[in-house]
């Protein structure tokens, strides 16, 4: 694989949270892909029923990216030069950046519904990326939160061991966290529907 080119922003974007890095990085060019995502993805919940649990954010069973048929390459592009920025940054320094793979699950929520708390095994990396909110952008939110044991014990002024951590989601903006990090979104509290992409990378 060609190392992406350097992007500058994603510098601004990296955080250090539990001492892993996090990506908080606001997407470009992307509104058509935005409009399209959100448009199949709706359309995918309404042709699937309510085969979700009651309250629950409906998932979708393809991969929203890989299976598309328009062109997703502006955003594709860009989460795969994040992913190697993340990459980058927690390396051991002087290890050569690995291949990856990334797949994507859509998700639809309603006012009320929600994610429950999870991690992903398999996957190294994940994030959240979302495509459209109609109640507008902090309606819904990324809660993260270390699932260590003893994690809250830990005595360092100023840490956020122990608590979760709420992340407002906003339109075109792409959230990527270690996905052993436990991540859920809270019941939706802005009426209206907002779709999202669940991400999950795995190195090859």
């Amino acid at each position: 694989m060609t190392p992406a080119a350097p992007d500058p922003s994603l510098n601004r974007a990296l955080k250090r949270w539990w001492s892993t890095p996090i990506l908080s990085k606001k997407l470009v060019g992307v509104d058509d892909c935005n409009k399209a995502l959100a448009e199949a993805a709706c359309q995918e919940r309404k042709s699937a029923g309510s085969a979700s649990p009651p309250f629950h954010a409906w998932y979708s069973q393809r991969d929203a990216l890989q299976e598309a048929d328009f062109d997703v390459s502006a955003l594709l592009s860009q989460f795969r030069s994040a992913v190697s920025r993340l990459q980058s940054a927690a390396a051991p320094e002087g290890e050569q950046p690995k291949e990856f793979r990334v797949s994507c699950a859509s998700r639809v929520a309603q006012q009320g519904e929600f994610t429950p708390e999870q991690t992903l095994p398999g996957f190294v990396w994940t994030g959240v990326y979302t495509c459209y909110s109609e109640a507008g952008d902090g309606s819904a939110v990324l809660t993260l939160q270390d699932p260590r044991v003893g994690a809250e014990m830990v005595p360092v002024r100023g840490s956020n061991y122990g608590k979760p951590l709420g992340m407002p989601l906003n339109t075109s903006e792409l959230l990527l966290f270690p996905a052993w990090l436990r991540a859920g979104m809270p019941p939706q509290t802005g009426a209206g529907t907002h779709v999202s992409l669940r991400l999950g990378i795995q190195f090859r």
